[in-house]
């Protein structure tokens, strides 16, 4: 019973964190998909977009 207690409070503590998880994934993903629907899109511009999505906290 009680490796079945820890289980679920793990689950449940995983669980509740995924909202905010997925908030950041999203916010990291931003300035790169901006950067490559450019026209001017380059190797460069998507190392500058991927360190900007590296600072995102």
């Amino acid at each position: 019973m009680l490796i079945y207690m820890e289980q679920w409070l793990w689950k449940k503590k995983h669980i509740e964190a995924m909202p905010e998880a997925l908030k950041l994934v999203v916010a990291k993903e931003e300035p790169i998909l901006k950067a490559a629907r450019k026209k001017d899109f380059n190797i460069k511009k998507l190392k500058d977009a991927w360190i900007q999505a590296q600072n995102i906290k």
